[in-house]
């Protein structure tokens, strides 16, 4: 009997999950619930909470995925490995994390370091993929100014949410393409890449702290 879309997405989540562990030196201890999210997906059928509905509903509708953090669960309506492999990358991640109350802009230091780890993820799976903001502008400060990049951060919560979105996405992916090329090239080593998967983010402050030693030291 052949196997179902579902086990054969499920099947290469794990293999992947268990790929980047044996790259990193990060022990896979919990595996996520994975669910391939097809045209025929009842999303009535597993009990999920009304907030989560919305967002399957919009991934059936455009060849996309999330992970949540709790319930531990990875959704994709895509299955290519790099989709895959960077929602595999979300999930090792939140397996450390303890994130705490936080303001918006240590939130969008949060979904930077996120979409940082996811892409710098799928780059390992699959190399040959493209980042899609590389050619625009950034639009934080060349050197490290405080002042200056909360300011960006704020009027980028004063527009839309979709800006928002946007804008970590941007971040992310140019400080995830920049993180695998230094690894690739031997700058960056397994010990620094592993302190940042396995860190908890759990202290006041510490997402923008880690945001800005990323992005203007460690990957300058």
């Amino acid at each position: 009997m052949s196997k179902s879309l579902q086990q054969i997405v499920e099947n290469r989540v794990y293999d992947i999950l268990f790929e980047l562990g044996a790259e990193l030196g990060i022990e896979i201890e919990k595996l996520p619930e994975v669910y391939y999210v097809g045209r025929n997906f009842d999303s009535t059928k597993f009990g999920f909470s009304k907030e989560i509905v919305p967002l399957l509903e919009k991934i059936k509708a455009h060849k996309t995925a999330f992970t949540l953090g709790f319930p531990r669960s990875i959704f994709t309506s895509d299955t290519q490995d790099y989709i895959l492999a960077e929602e595999a990358g979300h999930s090792i991640h939140f397996n450390y994390l303890k994130l705490p109350q936080i303001s918006q802009e240590e939130m969008f230091a949060f979904n930077s370091i996120k979409e940082m780890l996811g892409f710098f993820s799928s780059k390992l799976i699959d190399s040959k993929r493209q980042n899609p903001y590389e050619k625009i502008e950034d639009f934080f400060p060349a050197k490290l100014d405080y002042g200056k990049s909360i300011e960006v951060m704020r009027k980028l919560f004063l527009n839309s949410e979709e800006k928002t979105e946007k804008g970590y996405y941007i971040q992310g992916y140019t400080l995830g393409e920049k993180m695998f090329n230094k690894y690739l090239s031997g700058e960056l080593n397994k010990k620094t890449i592993r302190s940042i998967f396995e860190n908890p983010l759990d202290s006041e402050y510490e997402t923008l702290f880690q945001f800005f030693r990323w992005k203007y030291e460690i990957l300058k």
